[in-house]
């Protein structure tokens, strides 16, 4: 039977009969501690890299797609050199996903 840890976008979607459900997504709403940051090159294409630099899980790659969808629609060919986004907090997020 699948089990997906706290840190993975597919944790909230069911399993039904061990086989995975329908896709049910994992929003990470704004929070008071969000921050506006533009993506440096070093980080272009590479949403694993900036999800280790600020929360040392790369396994959080998808959160900036889940907390900027009016942006980033494709979690990892979205994310490019100069883009504006909102991150949050570490702490936000560790609170958020129940890490």
């Amino acid at each position: 039977m699948a089990s997906y840890t706290s840190s993975s976008p597919w944790y909230d979607t069911p399993v039904v009969g061990g086989v995975m459900d329908l896709y049910k997504p994992r929003y990470i709403t704004a929070a008071e501690d969000d921050k506006v940051y533009i993506v440096d090159s070093y980080y272009n294409l590479r949403p694993d890299l900036l999800a280790w630099d600020l929360y040392e899980n790369p396994k959080l790659w998808w959160v900036f797609a889940m907390r900027n969808p009016n942006i980033i629609r494709d979690p990892i060919f979205d994310l490019y050199t100069g883009q504006t986004i909102l991150v949050t907090s570490p702490q936000t997020m560790n609170s958020i996903l129940g890490l």
